[in-house]
């Protein structure tokens, strides 16, 4: 796993544990955070921005998140990673998100630089109603 990777599989790390406060280590001071049509489309600049847009307004909505790479390439000559994902997102009010998505990762100064998230929203399940 290259050094790359490996800072991505950090933030996916992050992710997973709703750990807003853990992409510190992994942001640079000057990152760029987009999400292009999704629930949570907003662009964010800045390291300490971005840790907040999540503490504030994107992980206090879920109870747990699964998040699960399907693929991952680097273009070590761009200092580029791609991830193909796809995740199940249990959110406060019950219901569980089926998604999937991409998310291109720049990288700079070893750091995580841009961060542009494609989302798919495939399908949203009401648990409770499911078990009666």
């Amino acid at each position: 796993m290259t050094e790359h990777v490996a800072l991505v599989w950090r933030l996916i790390e992050c992710y997973g544990r709703l750990d807003a406060a853990g992409f510190e280590a992994v942001l640079h001071l000057d990152a760029r955070y987009s999400a292009p049509g999704s629930d949570y489309a907003r662009d964010v600049v800045g390291r300490y921005e971005i840790i907040e847009h999540f503490r504030r307004s994107v992980f206090p909505g879920w109870t747990r998140v699964q998040l699960e790479p399907v693929h991952i390439w680097e273009d070590a000559s761009q200092a580029a990673v791609i991830v193909e994902w796809r995740s199940r997102v249990w959110t406060n009010d019950g219901l569980l998100h089926l998604k999937s998505g991409v998310y291109l990762i720049e990288v700079r100064d070893g750091l995580i630089y841009g961060f542009r998230e494609y989302v798919h929203a495939e399908r949203v399940r009401d648990e409770a109603l499911e078990r009666t």
